[in-house]
């Protein structure tokens, strides 16, 4: 619908009728033209919301890693026997194939994709009492797998991350240990924290921040960055019951967010965001005015534009986007009854994994809309270039059509 509403401004007959208005005829033509254009705005971009994409119903998807809008790769679990499978989509999720795993019979934890074809993944194997967390990486999409693992390897508490930024630069943590490799794993640094990495994200080979879990009860989380490719790290402890950083994103060299979401993470409403590589944090909030609701997933795309979910404990799950890294947010949509695994956002494209069998959903982002370009000549004015998030207005009318700033669905009462 989005499509057909910018092709109605765009179509050539449609400039030729502004073309040939009168003065008199403009006059009316604007108080008409000005409805029209707020009643396709209501309807074309209230269609921004996940879409749901039908995936194999007798499988959970874990995690995932979408390399541009169409090709990623996902850990899925089966329902009834809880094997853990390696499955690629080069078509945005509408179709999944298996890769081949380098190992069976053993857990599989982790996986990052760096390239298409080309990235890693990490098994625990309790009964090696030696290397129990092992890494393997392929460059032809599993066809072949080579063990690139340190001599030695902690057992870990049953979650391990990695990331590699190509096929020599790389990291992978378990327990309280990080592992980091400039070879593509001839060689192997090893890092040793007092907290347990639970995520991790590096922009480059030299900025990066992990999010952390203190391995008490009390859930304390925190965070940790580098400059200099982990030779250094800044350490940053949260306080607060249930805080584990379980996603973070180095959106460029020195910014970066870090959230309490998934394993540990519980009753929390807000993010850390910093802007000079972790030397300090600043606490941003996400909307709490649902009761007994809490942030269930957030990622950024970039450093203004991220989407943010809220989910009442048991119940519906809400949808909201910031163009302003994090500042404000509005409502687009929500989702009944959702566990949420998973969130990223790639390009002008949002995926959202459910922790439901079956459950996948795609989301074309609402800043791609805003950020869209489509021209008209002439418009209400001699000459103009016009985008839907510019105003929409004659010099010294009071006729004014104002589409800037984020969108939103108009059935949903909000407090922003």
């Amino acid at each position: 619908m989005k499509e057909i509403c910018f092709r109605f401004l765009q179509g050539h007959r449609f400039s030729r009728f502004i073309s040939q208005l009168n003065e008199n005829d403009m006059k009316h033509f604007k108080i008409v033209f000005a409805l029209v254009i707020l009643l396709l705005g209501n309807h074309c971009f209230a269609q921004w919301g996940w879409n749901s994409i039908s995936m194999n119903p007798t499988q959970r998807m874990q995690s995932m890693n979408f390399l541009t809008e169409d090709i990623g790769y996902a850990m899925m679990t089966a329902d009834q026997t809880g094997a853990k499978t390696l499955e690629k989509t080069t078509d945005g999720g509408f179709i999944w194939t298996a890769i081949p795993l380098p190992v069976v019979g053993q857990e599989f934890q982790s996986l990052h994709f760096h390239a298409d074809g080309a990235g890693v993944v990490v098994f625990r194997n309790l009964q090696d009492p030696v290397t129990p967390t092992r890494i393997y990486q392929t460059l032809d999409d599993g066809m072949n797998w080579q063990d690139i693992s340190p001599d030695t390897t902690a057992t870990g508490m049953g979650n391990a991350v990695c990331q590699f930024l190509d096929q020599d630069t790389g990291f992978f943590s378990t327990d309280q240990f990080l592992y980091a490799t400039v070879d593509g794993g001839t060689n192997w640094t090893t890092h040793t924290f007092n907290v347990y990495p639970m995520s991790i994200s590096f922009y480059d080979s030299q900025n990066g921040t992990i999010g952390t879990f203190d391995g008490t009860f009390n859930y304390f989380g925190g965070m940790l960055t580098t400059t200099n490719g982990g030779q250094t790290w800044t350490q940053t402890d949260l306080t607060g019951n249930g805080t584990v950083i379980g996603a973070v994103g180095q959106l460029s060299p020195t910014i970066a967010f870090a959230a309490p979401v998934q394993f540990g993470a519980y009753s929390q409403h807000q993010f850390y965001r910093t802007t000079n590589n972790g030397a300090t944090w600043d606490t941003l909030q996400v909307p709490n005015t649902l009761p007994n609701s809490e942030l269930k997933a957030l990622d950024f795309k970039d450093e203004l534009n991220g989407v943010a979910a809220v989910t009442e404990i048991g119940g519906v799950s809400y949808f909201y986007e910031t163009t302003d890294g994090g500042n404000n947010w509005t409502y687009f949509d929500s989702l009944p009854g959702l566990s949420i695994n998973d969130l990223q956002l790639i390009g002008n494209t949002g995926y959202l994994a459910g922790g439901e069998l079956g459950v996948f959903y795609s989301l074309t982002l609402g800043m791609a809309v805003e950020n869209a370009k489509f021209k008209f000549a002439p418009c209400l004015s001699q000459s103009c270039e016009f985008r839907p998030n510019d105003s929409f207005w004659r010099d010294g009318g009071f006729q004014r059509i104002d589409l800037d700033g984020p969108l939103r669905k108009s059935h949903f009462p909000v407090n922003d």
